[in-house]
């Protein structure tokens, strides 16, 4: 994560994104992205697990937030294992 970190227009350079800038998909996921994130990440998986199997806490939870922490931390893993010199 450290390019994330230490990214500088003076070191990388200018970027030119004008082509997602008017992109109108790409503006609304943009604005909306909180709402989107909320529906999908959390309310949707509750959704179709109460509907699915009765268990709106576990779909909550589980297919939700706890997705999301295992996931995370996986691709953090494999990123850091990549740069392990074993």
């Amino acid at each position: 994560m450290g390019w994330l970190i230490g990214f500088t227009p003076h070191t990388w350079g200018p970027i030119d994104i004008s082509d997602v800038e008017s992109d109108p998909v790409a503006q609304w996921q943009q604005r909306y992205y909180l709402t989107i994130y909320l529906i999908m990440g959390s309310i949707l998986p509750a959704f179709i697990a109460y509907f699915g199997w009765g268990d709106l806490h576990g779909g909550f939870w589980y297919a939700g937030w706890a997705r999301v922490f295992v996931d995370t931390h996986m691709v953090f893993f494999v990123n850091s294992l990549a740069h392990c010199a074993c």
